[in-house]
């Protein structure tokens, strides 16, 4: 039809190909303090880059400032940021994903703690797109599509550029499944899974018992992502720290239990 068009992604363009995970990195001064499952890059070497490939690059279009909570606003365990931006796509995507807005930005006001994150569409060149994350200074700087997560730095802001996420006494917020199945009557039995991505995750979160199983439930802190901290009182405790389940509800047809929590 005339008034029709097709739009398609190229096959860079797509995060879980690998064009998102072999152009992300971590940098940090040593290199073992990056892991031993992520791309390394020194730190100067990373900005000079960046840098670079940024100039220029959101000239004649238009700019968006995005504050906002991951997590319920004014939890304790709650983390935010502010991401810069060029792509109204991603201010949609954090708008569904995060707690964003004028409540967030008095939070981090009162706080004066948050995580950096600027973002450009870029070039369509796939030599000159990257993801950079920076745990010392907690910020990140990206040139990615928008599409997927790469450019929704809220998740893998908090992830990788937050002092937080490294190992020790102190730690917090990993990304897990979290999920409870228990009888009526009976006792809870927790799941913590850190897994990787398609690896059925969001399948055990939201488990259904079939009715050949009467009197237990199943319910889940976050299907995705769930955010674990120790407790000054010795207990363990977990926020799902985004505003619901982030795009599970697209086929309510086979996931029915996602739907009511949007």
């Amino acid at each position: 039809m005339s008034s029709s068009f097709r739009a398609v992604t190229g096959p860079f363009e797509s995060f879980r190909c690998g064009a998102g995970r072999t152009l992300t990195f971590v940098c940090t001064r040593n290199k073992e303090d990056a892991g031993p499952n992520n791309n390394w890059m020194a730190p100067s070497e990373a900005h000079a880059k960046m840098s670079s490939l940024f100039a220029g690059c959101m000239k004649g279009r238009t700019l968006y400032v995005v504050p906002y909570c991951m997590g319920p606003l004014d939890s304790p365990l709650a983390r935010y940021g502010i991401e810069i931006t060029d792509s109204a796509y991603v201010v949609l995507n954090m708008h569904m994903m995060t707690r964003m807005g004028r409540p967030a930005l008095e939070l981090i006001s009162r706080t004066g703690k948050f995580v950096k994150g600027l973002h450009s569409i870029g070039e369509l060149d796939p030599n000159r797109r990257f993801i950079m994350h920076f745990p010392k200074s907690c910020s990140s700087r990206v040139l990615a599509p928008a599409m997927a997560a790469m450019p929704c730095l809220a998740r893998s802001a908090m992830r990788c550029a937050s002092p937080a996420t490294r190992p020790g006494p102190k730690a917090g917020w990993p990304n897990t499944c979290s999920s409870s199945a228990c009888r009526t009557e009976g006792r809870n039995s927790l799941h913590c899974c850190g897994i990787p991505s398609a690896c059925g995750k969001t399948n055990l979160a939201m488990l259904i018992p079939p009715d050949s199983m009467p009197g237990w439930k199943v319910f889940t802190v976050g299907d995705d992502i769930a955010w674990l901290h120790p407790g000054a009182d010795g207990r363990l405790w977990a926020i799902n720290p985004e505003a619901g389940y982030f795009g599970v509800a697209l086929a309510p047809i086979r996931k029915p239990i996602a739907t009511p929590t949007r």
